[in-house]
């Protein structure tokens, strides 16, 4: 691919979540949960360059009030495409 503007994706499934900061986590703060029976669905603003990302969790994994998290992508599951 040569030079140029590209557009980064990862699939809900492959985002984890953790309450503690771990190597190549990611920190973000929660804005937004959502409980759909068996899970949560997560709206986090990224602390590094802002931006507003979606993940999901099990129900229950994440204490009510928690408001820090971390993130964890591995490297084979970032998607990316050409602008």
């Amino acid at each position: 691919m040569k030079d140029g503007d590209v557009a980064l994706a990862v699939r809900f499934s492959d985002i984890r979540v953790a309450t503690a900061e771990q190597p190549e986590s990611v920190a973000a703060t929660v804005l937004d949960r959502r409980y759909l029976g068996t899970s949560e669905h997560l709206t986090l603003k990224l602390e590094a360059g802002g931006e507003v990302v979606q993940a999901s969790v099990g129900a229950g994994v994440l204490a009510e009030g928690i408001s820090r998290v971390f993130l964890i992508v591995a490297d084979d599951a970032i998607l990316m495409f050409e602008k």
